[in-house]
């Protein structure tokens, strides 16, 4: 999610500072995550706050942003691969675009779990 959101705020349109690719995605999926749960929702839109400061914050490193968000998601995408692997299951997106944007939303609800929070 992180790199997905740095590769989309690289892209040049920006209307406002936060204003751009990545947070009309952040909108859209927020829409998305309100069906299913409007607690998840709102927890996966303030995580979505958290990683815009840092995209932000980053932005101003000598190296540009996009490099950075496709450097983290290669080595996301082989230590997801690996662990797939070692489980003896393909990934679920390969199945069905949808489980992209469920992804996070489904690791949220499990730390919601953990601090038994109803969603």
């Amino acid at each position: 999610m992180f790199s997905l959101l740095g590769i989309l705020w690289s892209f040049p349109f920006k209307i406002l500072p936060f204003i751009n690719w990545a947070t009309a995605l952040i909108i859209l999926s927020f829409i998305y995550y309100i069906f299913l749960s409007w607690k998840l929702a709102c927890g996966i839109f303030l995580y979505s706050l958290l990683m815009i400061l840092i995209l932000q914050w980053i932005d101003g490193f000598p190296l540009p942003l996009w490099q950075i968000a496709c450097a983290v998601i290669i080595v996301a995408w082989i230590g997801q691969f690996y662990g797939h692997h070692i489980e003896g299951k393909r990934p679920s997106f390969f199945e069905n675009i949808q489980f992209l944007l469920i992804g996070p939303v489904w690791l949220l609800a499990d730390v919601y779990r953990k601090f038994n929070v109803k969603y």
